[in-house]
């Protein structure tokens, strides 16, 4: 620097600017020749995601149109541009509007015919029932429609009219602006209750545009009915037993196919669809003795939800006895002197199927005492019955019999 005379300095100048979009609020609009109509814009600083507000630098948003109208877009708010157009004496055709932004802070649009307009003759106007339709399931909900001319109030002909159902309809066009729908209610409503639904009825006309009218349709399901085999079921503890069940209108006897079948059972079943219903086959393992109920759901779009309960009852298996008194075999009462000791002896037999009860918990109790039998096999059970001395008059063995897969009724012998 001690060699240098002279210092020197050098200035730039640049603008910094940011990204934009420009979109129109609504795209596509119908009108009528004459009707106000608010042309709406949205300007939006994209690398910030934050709405354009006008600035005093020379910012503006231009418009023109495909039959000569232009100008400026006055700000709103919100990023909202907007401007107020007077449509009188338009001819019955579409329209286009286009934009261009200029600022020296955010990137420039030029965007073509970014709105369409269409001038329409005049609005359509869907008349529909003001009340709701009631209709049963698996029949039609019929009624009328008129298309008229929302400033002449005139039927107008020629509107194709369609609706938002979602099950099977048709449309009968009278050709005069007026139509009869028929809507099909088969398998409606979907759960066994009653249902409203809000259905569209849409029509539409060149020159005209769109136009929806909106009805309720309430939709009652058919009485049905389920029907079982029986209101009560005995069984043995640990045994199987089967039940038919099946779902028909009420009043009926035919079948309601494609039911869906719901159950609750406190231990195991499985389900069978059969021609005419369903077979349930029930289990009662890991059950007590007792009454226990089956609850049943049966359902079908179109039907009223279907329950039924009936009640189990579980029992002990009934048992057949042989009694021996020392080797004696005894038919009635057992008469044992106080102070003696006698062998008892027994043998247990399924009184059904007449298999012998091998292997069994056998115990008995009665006034004096509590024991157990011991297997000797072949269904035969022993034991020492003493007698103290001072017992005297009448008394009631009880003996109980269970078994790893089974539990027996008890069985009593009389014992004087």
């Amino acid at each position: 620097y001690l060699y240098r005379d002279k210092v020197g300095f050098l200035q730039l100048e640049f603008n910094l600017w940011h990204h934009t979009n420009l979109t129109a609020v609504n795209s596509y609009e119908e009108k009528v020749s004459g009707e106000p109509f608010l042309m709406k814009v949205n300007f939006t600083d994209t690398d910030t995601n934050i709405h354009i507000e006008p600035s005093v630098d020379d910012f503006a948003i231009t418009y023109n149109s495909t039959f000569g109208e232009k100008g400026s877009m006055i700000y709103f708010g919100s990023g909202i541009y907007v401007t107020d157009l007077d449509l009188s004496g338009l001819e019955l055709r579409d329209y286009y509007f286009s934009f261009n932004t200029s600022s020296n802070y955010y990137e420039n649009q030029s965007l073509k015919h970014l709105i369409h307009l269409k001038i329409i003759n005049q609005s359509l106007v869907v008349e529909v029932p003001q009340t709701a339709i009631v209709v049963n399931a698996n029949s039609y909900a019929i009624f009328n429609v008129n298309v008229t001319g929302a400033l002449s109030g005139t039927l107008i002909p020629g509107a194709s009219v369609t609706t938002d159902w979602h099950k099977e309809f048709s449309v009968d066009n009278h050709l005069d602006g007026t139509f009869t729908l028929s809507l099909s209610t088969f398998n409606v409503p979907a759960y066994g209750i009653i249902e409203t639904f809000t259905v569209i009825v849409l029509a539409n006309l060149a020159n005209y545009g769109s136009a929806t009218g909106f009805l309720s349709i309430t939709v009652h399901p058919l009485p049905a009915v389920a029907n079982i085999n029986t209101s009560i079921v005995d069984v043995y503890l640990n045994k199987s037993f089967q039940l038919k069940v099946n779902y028909t209108p009420e009043g009926s006897s035919n079948e309601i196919g494609g039911a869906d079948l719901n159950v609750i059972w406190e231990s195991g079943y499985t389900i069978s669809r059969v021609d005419n219903g369903f077979v349930i086959n029930f289990s009662t393992i890991d059950l007590s003795l007792g009454t226990y109920t089956i609850s049943f759901e049966l359902n079908h779009p179109g039907y009223e939800t279907a329950f039924k309960t009936i009640f189990v009852n579980i029992k002990a298996l009934p048992t057949y006895v042989q009694i021996f008194l020392n080797q004696v075999e005894i038919n009635n009462t057992l008469e044992i002197y106080a102070g003696d000791s006698s062998l008892l002896s027994i043998i247990l037999t399924e009184e059904d199927s007449g298999n012998n009860i091998e292997n069994a918990n056998v115990t008995y109790s009665w006034g004096y005492h509590f024991g157990e039998f011991e297997y000797k096999g072949n269904g035969v059970y022993e034991t020492k019955l003493n007698i103290p001395n001072n017992a005297k008059g009448s008394y009631t063995i009880n003996i109980f019999i269970i078994t790893d897969a089974m539990q027996y009724k008890s069985q009593s012998i009389p014992l004087s």
